[in-house]
């Protein structure tokens, strides 16, 4: 290697390269960081047995006096180029007396694969999860990468083609194996180690890799619980993007949210979970895939939904106008001709109401549609229903104002079917429906104390990721199961 140009700027003495800093991670051959021993240590359980301190490198005089301070190299093996598959391990590699690399024949060393050099850009979102995890040792806030749609990329690239600017994409380099020649991360680069998880079009399939690869790397640092929250926040960040996502793909949330330990992440995608299981959205192989507690609430719910519109299709059958009820045991004397024949109207809107009704259960709409009822009950809540003078026509002339006094009777009991079908149209998502419709029903009510991890049998949970964290006794002592109703005006 030549001699390195004076003009050449020290390592900056901030994440990710201190000055002082002892270790040097190798994610990549040209992706480095330079961090503390005793800092990692601290924090991370793995990161403790990777660096014991009667493993740190003995340098000579010599290397001290030329300011070579690096006692120990960690680097990152055995990683998958497939984004989900394995985000890879740190291996320790032996340093000589001058500080530079002495591995023993046969170890794995760092590749370029995961670089932008690399086979698969999408991959580089593993480097973003080891960055991002490192850096929260620090206190830096966390953050996710999601790629961008492909047009949403082909319109940066052209923007940059306009602009004529730089289209590398490396957060540090170096020109060889020497430490000293660690560059400073630039603040935006785009291998997108350090960027939010808002992006100018995600892809929704991307936010869960992306979450998913996070917490494979916690979970391999074997890092506290406390620093799943940082991981939450940056999920959470991306506010409707998030519930989007969460909508398109609830099986995979509803894991994920347990993994993050986060009640409002879960919570939603449990509540797609339960709206669309009534349906058969899932298949089985789907819904056996759940975690025992998770598919055991589903199911208590879905059972409870579908005899509450069992019991709400039986009321919309026999509901009529308030002028036409009778009261239990009938009227306490007959009612004659004359004290009938003003009803004649109400029971004409009463007759357009039932044969709509009938028509619609006819076409197979209500609880046993695969919709599990949803565009009935939409009608309904809408007031969609019963064009009163149309088919008021073709039931029995009238003259334009016996029509108008059945249409008006038809608006009053149109207030009374709304508010009787108003349970099921309620929502208790967060996700903004006005721009990605759920197409579920979602009125249940999940509470905190239906959540896996607030429950004692958690080996039942079936969850695929390969570590699961030390749980604290008051994360994992038995809440009581109590009884689980839907909203008051549902139950």
């Amino acid at each position: 290697m030549g001699p390195r140009s004076s003009s050449a700027s020290p390592p900056r003495n901030a994440f990710p390269t201190f000055a002082n800093g002892d270790v040097e991670v190798v994610l990549t051959p040209v992706q480095r960081l330079r961090l503390h021993s005793d800092v990692l240590r601290g924090a991370s359980s793995k990161l403790s047995e990777l660096l014991p301190v009667n493993k740190a490198a003995v340098l000579s005089k010599k290397a001290l006096s030329e300011g070579v301070n690096i006692r120990y190299r960690l680097e990152l093996v055995d990683v998958s180029t497939t984004l989900g598959e394995n985000v890879g391990r740190l291996t320790m590699i032996k340093l000589d007396t001058h500080g530079r690399p002495n591995p023993a024949p046969g170890t794995p060393r760092a590749t370029m694969a995961l670089s932008s050099y690399g086979v698969d850009p999408a991959s580089r979102a593993i480097l973003a999860a080891w960055f991002s995890a490192l850096g929260a040792l620090y206190g830096r806030e966390m953050h996710l990468l999601t790629q961008p749609t492909r047009a949403a990329a082909r319109k940066n690239k052209n923007n940059n083609n306009n602009n004529n600017t730089d289209t590398y994409d490396e957060g540090y380099s170096d020109d060889d194996d020497d430490d000293d020649d660690v560059i400073e991360n630039t603040a935006a680069g785009g291998l997108g180690l350090g960027l939010h998880t808002t992006c100018t079009t995600p892809d929704l399939g991307d936010m869960i890799a992306a979450a998913a690869t996070m917490l494979d790397v916690m979970d391999y640092l074997e890092l506290p619980g406390s620093m799943l929250a940082p991981v939450e926040l940056a999920l959470l960040g991306a506010e409707q993007t998030l519930w989007q996502s969460v909508c398109a793909a609830p099986l995979a949330w509803v894991e994920l949210g347990a993994r993050l330990r986060s009640f409002a992440i879960w919570r939603e995608a449990a509540l797609h979970v339960v709206g669309g299981w009534g349906c058969g959205e899932w298949t089985e192989d789907e819904r056996r895939g759940l975690g025992g507690e998770v598919r055991a609430l589903c199911e208590r719910k879905a059972e409870k939904f579908e005899a509450w519109k069992e019991g709400l299709e039986g009321r919309l059958l026999a509901y009529r106008h308030e002028r036409l009820r009778w009261e239990d045991g009938g009227w306490e004397r007959a009612r004659g001709k004359k004290e009938h024949e003003p009803d004649v109207f109400y029971w004409q809107a009463q007759c357009l109401w039932g044969q709509w009704l009938a028509a619609r259960f006819r076409e197979g709409e209500g609880r046993r549609a695969p919709d599990g009822g949803l565009a009935l009950y939409r009608m309904i809540w809408e007031g969609r229903f019963c064009d009163a003078v149309t088919e008021q026509a073709k039931l029995a002339p009238l003259t334009p104002s016996g029509r108008k006094v059945v249409s008006e009777i038809v608006d009053e009991m149109k207030k009374d079917l709304k508010k009787m079908v108003e349970g099921a149209m309620i929502s208790k998502l967060k996700l903004d429906q006005s721009k990605m419709p759920s197409n579920r029903m979602t009125p249940f009510t999940i509470e905190l104390r239906n959540a896996p991890w607030n429950k004692q049998d958690v080996g039942e949970r079936g969850f695929s990721h390969r570590r699961k964290r030390p749980r604290l006794a008051s994360e994992s002592r038995y809440v009581a199961d109590e009884d689980d109703e839907l909203e008051d005006h549902i139950a």
